[in-house]
C-alpha cells in the first residue's frame, strides 16, 4: 500500500515527464510521426548548445569581464539563437537544421577568431555530421554530406587562419586549456545525448513495430521471420483444432445501429475474444469482417487442443450474450469447430500474414455456416475425443459442400460453460 508522499512523488514525476516531453516536442505539431524523431533531436541539440553557450558566458564573465566582454556577449547571443530552434519547424522539415548549422558556423568562427585555435572551440564542429544525421535522417544524406563538408572546411580554415588569440583577449595558457577541455566535454556531451536519444527513438519505433507484428502473427513466427528474413515458413501439424465464428445477421445489425457503432461493437467483442484466446493458448488466425477464425495447436503444438478450442467457443458465446444484454441488441454467434491435420505458414512478401490450410479448415467453415444462432457445431472425431468432458447433442447427418454427408454434433445446452460441462 503506497503512502500519500509516494503518490505525491509519483504525481510530480509524471508531471515533470509531461513538461520535458512538451519542451522536447515544441514546434513539432502537425508533422508526421516519421519526422518527429529528427525534429526532437534538433530541439535537443539546440537546448544543449544553448546551455553550453550560457556556461561559457558565465565562465568568461567570471574570469575577466572587461577583456572577454565580446565572448560573453557572443555566447549569450548564441544561446538565444540555438534555444529558438523550435520556432523554425513552422517553415519546413529542414529549417531547424539549416538554422543550427548557420548559428554554429558563424558563432564558432567568431569565437575562434577571438580565442585562436589553441582554445579548441572550433572542434565543436566535429560533431556536426553525427548531429545532422540524427536530426535529418538517412534519406537526406546529401544534405548531411553538405553540412559535414562545410563543417570540415570551416575547421581546417579556422585552424590555419587563427593560430593565436586576438589582441586584447585574455589568453593565459591555463585559461586556454580550460576552454579546450570545456569545448571537448561540451561537444562530447551533445553527441552522446543526441545519438543516445536518436537510438532510443529508433528502439522505441522498433518495439512498436515488433508489438504490431506480434498482434497479427504468433510470437514464434515473428521471431523466426526476424532471425531468418526471406525464409519460407510452411509446416504440417497433425493435431490442430480450428474454430470459425460469425456474427448472426451482421448486415441487419449494421443497418440498425450504423457503421461507426458496429465497428465499436466488433472491436469490443474481438478484444474480449483475443483475451480468452491468450488465456487458453488459442491462436487467433484472422478476422474477416464479422468472422473470427482461431486455431489451437499452431504454430506450436498444444497438449489439449480440442479442450482449449471448445472452451474458447463457450467463452465466445458467453461474451456475446453479455454484450447483447449490455447494448440491448439481438447479438449471437454461429460457431463451427473441426479437428485434424493441416498445413500452416506465412504467405506474402510486402505484407506478411500467417494462415492455415487443409480439409479441417474447410470443414470448420462449413460447420459454422450450418450452425443455428447461438449454436456450436463440431465434427464427429472431436466429439469422440471430448465426450468425457463435455456433453454433446446429436444433430444427425448434414450434407456439406465438398464433404458429403457428415455426422454433426452440437455442444451442450444453454449459455454458460457450466451448462456445457458434465459435472464430475
Amino acid at each position: 500500500m503506497t503512502s500519500a508522499s509516494d503518490d505525491a512523488a509519483l504525481e510530480n514525476w509524471e508531471r515533470l515527464k509531461q513538461r520535458i516531453q512538451y519542451v522536447a516536442e515544441a514546434g513539432t505539431t502537425g508533422y508526421r510521426d516519421e519526422d518527429l524523431a529528427g525534429l526532437i533531436v534538433a530541439n535537443l541539440t539546440g537546448y544543449l548548445a544553448s546551455t553550453s553557450s550560457l556556461s561559457f558566458a558565465i565562465s568568461f564573465a567570471l574570469h575577466d569581464l572587461d577583456s572577454l566582454r565580446p565572448l560573453v556577449i557572443g555566447n549569450v547571443v548564441s544561446a538565444v539563437c540555438t534555444a529558438a530552434t523550435p520556432l523554425f519547424h513552422r517553415f519546413s522539415r529542414c529549417a531547424a537544421a539549416i538554422w543550427l548549422t548557420a548559428v554554429f558556423l558563424v558563432s564558432l568562427y567568431y569565437f575562434t577568431s577571438l580565442l585562436g585555435r589553441e582554445s579548441g572551440v572550433i572542434l565543436n564542429l566535429i560533431g556536426a555530421s553525427a548531429v545532422a544525421f540524427a536530426a535529418l535522417g538517412l534519406h537526406r544524406y546529401k544534405f548531411v554530406l553538405g553540412i559535414t563538408a562545410l563543417s570540415a572546411m570551416m575547421v581546417v580554415y579556422c585552424w590555419a587562419r587563427f593560430p593565436n588569440a586576438a589582441e586584447g583577449i585574455y589568453d593565459s595558457p591555463f585559461f586556454l586549456q580550460q576552454i579546450f577541455a570545456t569545448s571537448i566535454i561540451s561537444i562530447m556531451t551533445i553527441i552522446f545525448v543526441v545519438i543516445y536519444y536518436a537510438f532510443y527513438l529508433a528502439a522505441k519505433a522498433q518495439a512498436q513495430t515488433d508489438a504490431l507484428l506480434r498482434s497479427i502473427m504468433p510470437d514464434d513466427i515473428v521471431n523466426r521471420l526476424k532471425n531468418n528474413p526471406g525464409v519460407t515458413i510452411a509446416e504440417k501439424f497433425e493435431a490442430v483444432s480450428v474454430l470459425f465464428a460469425d456474427v448472426v445477421s451482421f448486415t441487419e445489425l449494421t443497418n440498425q445501429i450504423g457503421p461507426e457503432r458496429i465497428v465499436e461493437l466488433l472491436d469490443e467483442l474481438f478484444r474480449a475474444f483475443d483475451e480468452h484466446a491468450s488465456k487458453l493458448g488459442v491462436e487467433k488466425i484472422k478476422t474477416i469482417g464479422d468472422a473470427y477464425m482461431a486455431a489451437c495447436g499452431v504454430p506450436t503444438t498444444h497438449p489439449t487442443p480440442e479442450t482449449s478450442i471448445l472452451a474458447m467457443a463457450i467463452s465466445m458465446h458467453e461474451v456475446t450474450h453479455a454484450t447483447a444484454r449490455k447494448y440491448a441488441l439481438p447479438l449471437s454467434l454461429r460457431i463451427g469447430i473441426a479437428s485434424g491435420p493441416l498445413t500452416a505458414g506465412v504467405v506474402g512478401k510486402s505484407k506478411y500474414f500467417y494462415d492455415v490450410w487443409g480439409p479441417v479448415v474447410n470443414l470448420a467453415s462449413r460447420l459454422q455456416t450450418a450452425a443455428c444462432p447461438g449454436q456450436t457445431l463440431v465434427s464427429d472425431n472431436l466429439k469422440v475425443s471430448l465426450q468425457d468432458q463435455f456433453c454433446f447433442i446429436h444433430c444427425g447427418n448434414l450434407e456439406l459442400k465438398g464433404f458429403g454427408s457428415v455426422t454433426v454434433w452440437q455442444v451442450g445446452i444453454g449459455e454458460s460453460a457450466t451448462a456445457n460441462r458434465i459435472p464430475k
